[in-house]
Parts: C-alpha cells; sequence; structure tokens
C-alpha cells in the first residue's frame, strides 16, 4: 500500500491514473474513502492508496471495526475529526482471508462505543 498526497503528483502520475482509494485527513464521525474510478486528482488536502486489493482494503477502512481502531488510536493530528495520515500505515489491518473473531462481548462494547 502507498498513500499520497497530491502535491507530488508529476511523480506519481501514473497512481492517478490507476484505481485508488481517495479520502481527506479531516474524516468526520464516519469514514470518508472512496474508490475513485474516474482517474481524478485531488487538492492540497486530498491523499491518494494505490495498491493491491484495493476493494478488499476499502471494505475494512470502513467497517465498525477497523473505524473504531482508527477513531479511538490514530486520530489526533491537531485539528478536531484529523489523523496523521502516516499512521494509517500502522492500523491492524488484516491481510485478504485473516480474520479477526470478536466475541458478542467485544462486539457489543464496539457498538456501544460508537
Amino acid at each position: 500500500m502507498k498513500i499520497f498526497s497530491s502535491p507530488i503528483f508529476i511523480i506519481l502520475w501514473d497512481d492517478f491514473n490507476r484505481l485508488k482509494i481517495v479520502f481527506s485527513r479531516i474524516s468526520g464521525d464516519e469514514p470518508s474513502f472512496a474508490l475513485d474510478y474516474s482517474k481524478m486528482m485531488t487538492n492540497d488536502t486530498g491523499y491518494i492508496i494505490s495498491g493491491n486489493d484495493l476493494e478488499y482494503l476499502l471494505a475494512q477502512l470502513t467497517s465498525p471495526l477497523i473505524w473504531f481502531a482508527f477513531k479511538s488510536f490514530y486520530m489526533g493530528g491537531g485539528i478536531e475529526k484529523e489523523f496523521k495520515v502516516n499512521n494509517l500505515m500502522n492500523l491492524p489491518v488484516p491481510l485478504p482471508g485473516e480474520k479477526i473473531e470478536l466475541t458478542n462481548c467485544e462486539e457489543n462494547y464496539i457498538r456501544d462505543l460508537m
């Protein structure tokens, strides 16, 4: 997975012309990641993720469990609802085919916090 900000687009032109996940560093109360099929560019507050298994990664980034971890441990860029983009690389996203098994108690706890 590669994460890039748009100001370096000249170097990464091919990544902008591929399928990619786009997002902003200001996320709000729910995930703000989307697949871009249109080869769009982003402004200076937009970021892209390129690489393999993007549909899977998008599903993980918008899942309640990963979003809970994200909000709980990876936000805090100095502005409310902002996260540090480099923290995305540390998110505990399971590889395709791996499963994270939660007990009902754990699922209920996470649901109650959201």
